[in-house]
């Protein structure tokens, strides 16, 4: 049915709401049709266009604003969006962050702004202020990432924001980059070369974690000068990889850094190499298919999440969850999404998080709240905003499991 949007404006100009749009009509500075939505996993786009505005600058065009019918201009977020994620206790920025894409050159001057018009796509991510009013509109607590080229004068001014923007009474987490033993991500690569200048190491992975945690160690120190007056309300996040204890044993002992973060940060993700050939290569049943990814939760947190674990409790910090869930790719597109629409799923994802509770207790993050089904993966609790709970076996999970 789509949904009803309302553009409006001040001031004198020639304004066009193109593209694939449903019906319209034009009002006093503004104009009103439906935005059809989703279809499928397809986005159906609107572009709203000024191709003229009054001569002189006596009555310029300003104040262009689009939103749901109905909804106030000072009001930031969606219902939807605020609706779909009030059930979630803590909300890990990453992709707000625009961590991945490894911005060079990151300086306060540059950083991204509320008034700025591009947000989602903006080279460091959404606006801080947008995060926090997010964290605080839901009540929840705030996970942060900062860039791995931000300067000094960027974390400490980024920790003063966070520290006045949100409670006392709540948790603020807050990560270096992130996946920093990861090299799809370019922050990785320069770990790398930095620790190896530094003569750190000549052990070319080791490099990557030393230098790891030689500038966790250092963001760190400003976030908790920062947060003095409150430092039981922050969490210092060192996050390791998973499946390779080892890397955390490396950053909390050898490098010493289980004194300068509160917590140990893994991604028990399941399933990652099922369509492996020496695994299910080729194979295309549901319920094959569920049974080795129940199989692989099992191995994942009886063995690697419980070495962590124990790693976490040896250096006295708390072991959690940045990521996890599912982690089905480089299968066939559509065995992925059957697999992750099935009633089976469902029954994995309370398993995967009744285990957690059980043998870790603390916080886990799932990954990620909304996103289509495509080659690259199957990440979404949901697959687009307002699908129906019932095709959501994932979320309807983690929502019964309870915040």
């Amino acid at each position: 049915q789509g949904t009803t949007i309302v553009c409006t404006w001040e001031g004198t100009a020639d304004v066009q709401v193109g593209g694939e749009r449903g019906p319209g009509k034009a009002l006093d500075h503004g104009y009103e049709f439906v935005w059809p939505g989703m279809a499928g996993n397809t986005d159906k786009l609107v572009f709203v266009q000024v191709t003229g505005t009054a001569a002189g600058a006596s009555d310029p065009l300003r104040n262009l604003d689009c939103r749901e019918k109905g909804v106030a201009r000072g009001e930031m977020f969606s219902a939807e969006t605020v609706e779909s994620l009030k059930p979630y206790g803590v909300l890990r920025y990453l992709d707000w962050s625009a961590v991945n894409g490894n911005p060079q050159n990151v300086v306060w001057s540059k950083r991204t702004r509320v008034e700025d018009l591009n947000q989602a796509m903006a080279p460091l991510g959404v606006a801080l202020e947008y995060q926090i009013a997010l964290a605080n509109r839901l009540n929840a607590e705030p996970w942060f990432n900062i860039p791995w080229n931000a300067d000094e004068d960027y974390v400490r001014r980024m920790a003063q924001l966070v520290h006045d923007g949100i409670p006392s009474n709540r948790q603020v987490y807050v990560e270096l980059s992130n996946e920093v033993w990861n090299f799809s991500f370019g922050a990785t690569a320069q770990a790398q070369r930095e620790g190896l200048a530094e003569g750190l190491t000549t052990d070319a992975f080791k490099a990557v974690l030393l230098r790891h945690a030689e500038k966790t160690r250092w963001a760190m120190t400003i976030w908790k000068q920062v947060f003095a007056d409150r430092p039981g309300q922050l969490v210092r996040v060192a996050a390791t990889q998973n499946d390779n204890p080892w890397t955390a044993e490396v950053e909390l002992g050898e490098a010493k850094l289980a004194a300068d973060v509160d917590a140990l940060a893994i991604a028990p993700y399941f399933g990652g190499d099922l369509f492996s050939p020496e695994k299910q290569k080729g194979v295309t049943d549901t319920g094959v298919l569920l049974s080795a990814l129940g199989a692989d939760l099992d191995r994942i947190m009886t063995n690697y999440a419980a070495k962590n674990a124990e790693i976490a409790k040896k250096y006295g910090v708390r072991l959690i969850g940045y990521e996890g869930g599912q982690h089905l790719v480089d299968g066939n597109v559509a065995v992925v999404a059957a697999v992750n629409r099935s009633a089976g799923m469902y029954d994995l994802y309370k398993r995967y998080l009744t285990t957690w509770k059980s043998q870790y207790n603390d916080t886990l993050v799932l990954f990620a709240s909304t996103g289509a089904i495509s080659g690259w993966g199957a990440w979404g609790l949901r697959e687009y905003a307002g699908q129906p709970l019932a095709e959501t076996p994932k979320r309807r999970a983690a929502l019964e499991f309870g915040r």
